[in-house]
């Protein structure tokens, strides 16, 4: 079994990927949205949840307001 021993440097690997990637904006300019807008969700969903569990620790800690607790906790668990 042989092995392509042709390799391409990075230069030529990023500039193959973005025409890809003007290619598929042409002809699905929404999918390349949706897959920018996943990404972009999936990478501060974590900091979401801590910044509301920090609240609800805040609240804990503080006031102790059923009300507040309860939509905190709502929210952090939606």
């Amino acid at each position: 079994m042989k092995t392509n021993e042709k390799n391409i440097s990075l230069k030529e690997a990023l500039q193959l990927n973005h025409r890809a990637y003007k290619l598929f904006y042409r002809y699905y300019p929404k999918l390349i949205l949706s897959q920018i807008s996943l990404t972009i969700w999936k990478a501060l969903t974590p900091y979401i949840i801590i910044y509301l569990s920090a609240l609800v620790i805040e609240e804990l800690a503080g006031d102790r307001s059923p009300d507040r607790i309860r939509f905190l906790v709502t929210i952090t668990l939606l």
